[in-house]
């Protein structure tokens, strides 16, 4: 079963790392620094969404279907369902 709830505390931790360690840093250090992090977070989100899409997380449905959503609210675009509504379609029309 698919942890989730250590992906949101290492994204929380990993967000307040930055910003501790990048308060006295210059504007160029700061800026890489989110793009890195950011970037690495907002990739982890995408990937538990792929997995929730697949019913992985969880033997219910719905409770796969709200962690999606959840993982889906820090992207800023709400993206979760419909991406897995063409993920399945995906699936089903290359016959697996």
């Amino acid at each position: 079963m698919l942890n989730s709830s250590f992906c949101w505390i290492r994204s929380l931790l990993f967000s307040q790392g930055k910003i501790i360690l990048t308060k006295d840093s210059s504007w160029t250090v700061f800026l890489l620094t989110v793009y890195f992090v950011g970037g690495t977070i907002n990739h982890t989100m995408h990937v538990l969404i792929h997995d929730f899409t697949h019913w992985a997380g969880h033997p219910n449905m719905y409770v796969n279907k709200f962690f999606a959503i959840l993982c889906n609210v820090p992207m800023g675009l709400p993206s979760a369902i419909s991406f897995g509504k063409y993920h399945n379609d995906h699936h089903n029309y290359l016959g697996e």
